[in-house]
């Protein structure tokens, strides 16, 4: 149990505090942990790092209880002696937690095992149209990412704005550190949190099979095409005619040389292609 003299002395010399919430004040939008009589609080939305508008949508998930029956690192920042109440921040330590999440994911990128560094990031700028659109996400710990369009999901999607708009929370992978000269942290793929189509693509499809083919889009020297029924399965169908519909062959289900690109390996591979033959329509 510490006393009012030990909140005052870590106020004025800004020194962290450890503190465990045990409940949410509802009301008052507030984590609540009790030290005794003293009752100590934190404000929702700078444990998120968000508004009023932006905290209505985390009330919506399992996020809200995060911070339950967990050791957190504060700051305080007000002592009502009158109402026994000690008001913290995370302000002044946020640089500190957001370099020790840099350092930790920095450490699991330089191993490159293939470890999946799944994080939560609130959407707080779509830039651009088209397959050009990208989305500027903030993580809790205020490192930002940078999503792209073709890094949402399997499939093919046309425009972020499409899907996504500013204030959505949502899962993403970051795959690698941006390296260009703006304050992006890292790169991050929503469709690396989703189920894989292709993980069993080989049992449930075979050289030879017969497939029914749509047309969705022009691409390098033909079109691309979604397999009716798959979500998320693309294919490469050279020189068909537009919007029609092919019966086509699957001669490899893994890799298809697009312009001399692997696209196994190359940035192709949230929605992977397979080299087609058509035979008619």
């Amino acid at each position: 149990m510490s006393s009012m003299r030990f909140y005052k002395r870590a106020m004025e010399n800004n020194k962290p505090i450890k503190v465990v919430f045990s409940q949410i004040d509802r009301a008052r939008n507030q984590y609540v942990a009790y030290d005794g009589a003293f009752r100590v609080v934190l404000p929702l939305t700078e444990y998120f790092g968000v508004n009023e508008n932006g905290l209505e949508e985390i009330w919506k998930t399992p996020r809200i209880g995060q911070a339950l029956g967990q050791e957190t690192e504060l700051l305080v920042k007000e002592v009502d002696q009158k109402a026994s109440q000690i008001v913290c921040s995370k302000e002044g330590i946020r640089a500190a937690l957001k370099e020790k999440a840099r350092e930790d994911i920095d450490k699991i990128l330089e191993k490159k095992n293939g470890e999946l560094i799944e994080v939560f990031g609130r959407i707080i700028a779509i830039i651009g149209k088209g397959s050009q659109s990208r989305a500027i996400l903030v993580t809790e710990n205020g490192l930002k990412l940078l999503l792209f369009c073709k890094k949402w999901n399997y499939d093919y999607v046309e425009d972020l704005n499409d899907v996504a708009k500013v204030g959505d929370t949502i899962k993403v992978a970051i795959y690698a550190k941006n390296n260009t000269k703006n304050d992006v942290d890292y790169l991050a793929s929503r469709a690396e949190t989703l189920p894989d189509p292709w993980k069993d693509i080989e049992e449930n499809f075979h050289k030879g099979d017969i497939v029914n083919c749509r047309i969705v889009r022009k691409w390098n020297g033909g079109y691309a095409g979604r397999i009716e029924g798959v979500d998320g399965i693309m294919t490469f169908v050279a020189f068909p005619k537009e919007d029609s519909k092919l019966r086509i062959v699957l001669e490899n289900s893994y890799i298809c040389s697009v312009g001399g690109v692997n696209a196994e390996t190359h940035t192709f591979r949230l929605y992977p292609f397979a080299v087609c033959n058509t035979k008619g329509k």
